[in-house]
């Protein structure tokens, strides 16, 4: 079957930013005591940015999970997407008529519900949707109904990795995924580890959730070569930026321990940076042989800008995520499953039960010994200005982190930095899901204070409900007749 969807809007935007009244990260935590070097106050008046939430946590529980839409989401018009008028099937939307504006692959176009092909226009097939039904989509409607129980294939039809856009069928036991984050729809086969997906001659695979439950082997983008090692220096006869260029964040190895999980525009970090998350991730995968991979989230657009700039909405306040000096990382997590939803292992996703900004009971599935060595392994650079994280997260990662030092596995020089350089509390919203590794290497930005280090003092971090997943991943069908 070919699964189709119809336009709704978004609400909410990426939220970022201190509390007024209790302060960044700065301030001292009630539970933890002072939770950043820094000295000076968060900025006044957080949440004016267009991009951020005001500085009051949301008050609807997150219990039932976040809104998220399949891709292209914008709403056409009152009364469920139809608006009264004479548009015809396949014209462009707004639609008129009592006409549907569906969401077909990469385009938009007016429609009409359906049960059978005979009921649409010719060039059309009557296609099922999203949240149930059917409409009159583009394609043909010769080809015959899949088996039934295959998932919407059929003997004859595409391998593994070919298009099937446009109506085109997979051979059996395939699937048609829909892959938002390359704008393309092709055949693969169900999975739930990295490894059903590989090969020795084809590794450039990985299994992803479908958003309507399972696992799908989805293409990734052959592991990019780059420098090893923690600390960046520069080569000898070379001229302008190097350390501190900003680039693209590698593609990962089998072996590397990560997975860029945003968008690859918002995946840029400097040099130095880079390094650095590289061979953290990596010592934490070779400790900890056959751990997944690690979500690494929003980091700076190409040009240095907040993730957002280039569509003129920030996902991030100006001041922060800027010039390639922050990046949003996933915490060790065990999968588990929150409002319906699951969130797969080590995903960037959340990790306690939580009213949208803070969490508001202890985690039970945080991995903290591996969390705590993968912090433990960023703060053996100079680098790091602060790491923010949720309150409630704190009190076990550094108890985690005590038992490391006790068994030899971190200097003291590293275990203090989990007292100095961890950042908690009412001005570090939405860290339920991530934690914000902020860097010194960056310049000091307009209308910020400096705290001595050449870099603003704010908390940081984004609200997932108003955010549809970067990365959306979803089966199409095609209705049977």
């Amino acid at each position: 079957m070919r699964r189709l969807a119809l336009l709704t809007l978004v609400s909410g935007l990426l939220a970022c930013g201190a509390d007024n009244n209790n302060g960044g990260p700065g301030a001292a935590d009630p539970a933890t005591g002072p939770t950043d070097p820094g000295t000076n106050p968060p900025p006044s008046n957080p949440g004016t940015d267009p991009g951020t939430n005001p500085g009051n946590p949301p008050t609807t529980p997150d219990d039932a999970g976040p809104s998220i839409p399949f891709p292209g989401v914008v709403d056409a018009g009152g009364g469920g997407g139809t608006n009264p008028g004479t548009s015809g099937v396949g014209s462009a939307c707004p639609c008129t008529g009592g006409l549907l504006c569906l969401q077909d692959d990469t385009e938009t176009y007016c429609s009409k519900n359906c049960s059978a092909d005979s009921e649409c226009p010719g060039g059309f097939y009557c296609a099922e949707l999203q949240g149930g039904g059917g409409a009159c989509a583009k394609g043909s409607g010769t080809t015959p109904p899949p088996p039934t129980g295959d998932g919407g294939t059929t003997p004859g039809g595409g391998a593994m990795g070919t298009s099937c856009a446009g109506g085109s069928r997979c051979a059996t036991s395939l699937l048609c995924l829909n892959d938002s984050d390359r704008g393309e729809q092709y055949c693969t086969k169900r999975c739930t580890a990295d490894a059903d997906c590989r090969t020795t001659t084809d590794p450039n695979w990985e299994c992803v959730q479908l958003q309507g439950g399972g696992g799908a082997c989805s293409k990734t983008d052959p592991a990019t070569p780059f420098d090893s090692g923690r600390d960046c220096a520069r080569p000898p006869n070379t001229t302008g930026a190097y350390c501190s260029a900003v680039l693209a964040f590698p593609n990962p190895a089998t072996d590397d321990g990560y997975r860029v999980a945003h968008e690859r525009r918002y995946s840029y970090l400097r040099r130095d940076n880079i390094m650095l998350v590289r061979y953290a991730a990596k010592a934490v995968l070779t400790k900890y042989a056959g751990t997944p991979a690690l979500d690494l989230m929003d980091m700076t657009q190409a040009d240095g800008n907040v993730p957002g700039t280039d569509v003129g909405s920030l996902r991030h306040p100006a001041g922060t995520h800027e010039d390639g000096n922050d990046i949003d990382i996933a915490y060790y997590h065990d999968s588990w499953v929150l409002g319906g939803r699951t969130i797969g292992e080590n995903r960037g996703g959340e990790v306690c039960q939580n009213n949208g900004s803070f969490c508001t009971a202890n985690s039970t599935v945080l991995q903290a010994e591996k969390t705590a060595y993968f912090v433990s392994k960023l703060f053996e650079s100079s680098l790091i200005r602060v790491i923010g994280f949720d309150t409630k997260l704190v009190a076990p990662i550094r108890a985690a982190a005590l038992t490391l030092y006790n068994a030899g596995q971190m200097s003291q020089t590293v275990y203090n930095k989990f007292q100095s350089k961890m950042a908690s509390g009412s001005g570090w919203p939405f860290h339920h899901h991530h934690m914000h590794v902020s860097l010194n290497a960056g310049l000091q930005k307009p209308g910020f204070s400096d705290d001595g280090l050449g870099f603003e003092v704010q908390g940081c971090g984004f609200d997932l409900r108003g955010l549809p997943t970067p990365r959306v991943f979803f089966e199409i069908r095609r209705i049977a007749r």
